[in-house]
């Protein structure tokens, strides 16, 4: 029999039956029915494939697959939801210690000497400052300030090199910005690349979080 006659044969048989086909079909494919009961309008659903292809029948195959879909989205999300959770517990970390203040190298790319300075930024983390440190550096030096704003690049690694080649030998452990206001640039050295990562990552997101409109 081909399926335009199995097709007509089905029309037929339902002539005089009203929807109740329909409500069997509805009924025993939800996810109210009873588990052990066998669906009665699996006969009448092969002949509407949509049914059996769509999420109304959640026995059939592609139910099924949409049903692993959706397990997989459950654990993307909650693995997502973790990763952001990590994240702004090391961002809190870091601005809890930036606000306190914590001790950085800067390197001067042209003479290469390196210098203890004090990093700190204040509560509305919109400013960060730098303060010489040294035995041979007066108490009274001067701080300088710089709005996180005006920071227009921030980077790392191979691209301090590419920037600044006189860094090239040292770049894998140094971060460096570039500020507008001041037409400036100030290069980070750090002791260990896993430091030189914490501080660019964390420092990136507290300057696009400038660009981010505030919710209130």
């Amino acid at each position: 029999m081909s399926q335009l006659q199995r097709n007509v044969k089905i029309e037929a048989s339902m002539q005089g039956m009203g929807l109740q086909p329909l409500e069997h079909l509805f009924c025993c494919c939800s996810s109210s029915r009873t588990a052990n009961i066998e669906c009665s309008s699996r006969m009448f659903a092969k002949g509407l494939p949509l049914f059996l292809d769509g999420e109304i029948c959640q026995s059939s195959p592609a139910a099924r697959v949409g049903a692993r879909k959706s397990e997989q989205e459950r654990e993307d999300e909650e693995r997502s939801t973790k990763h952001v959770t990590k994240l702004k517990s090391v961002v809190a970390t870091f601005v809890r210690k930036a606000i306190v203040g914590f001790s950085v190298r800067l390197v001067d790319p042209e003479t290469l000497t390196v210098k203890p300075a004090f990093f700190l930024m204040d509560r509305r983390l919109t400013v960060f400052s730098l303060k010489a440190r040294g035995e041979m550096v007066p108490k009274s030096s001067p701080v300088q300030d710089y709005d996180i704003k005006d920071v227009i690049s921030l980077y790392k690694g191979r691209d301090v090199a590419a920037r600044t080649p006189s860094l090239a030998s040292i770049s894998k452990l140094c971060v460096g910005m570039d500020i507008v206001s001041k037409y400036t640039r100030i290069f980070f050295l750090f002791d260990e690349a896993i430091d030189k990562d914490d501080f660019f990552l964390n420092f990136k997101i507290l300057r696009l979080s400038m660009e981010t409109p505030q919710v209130r």
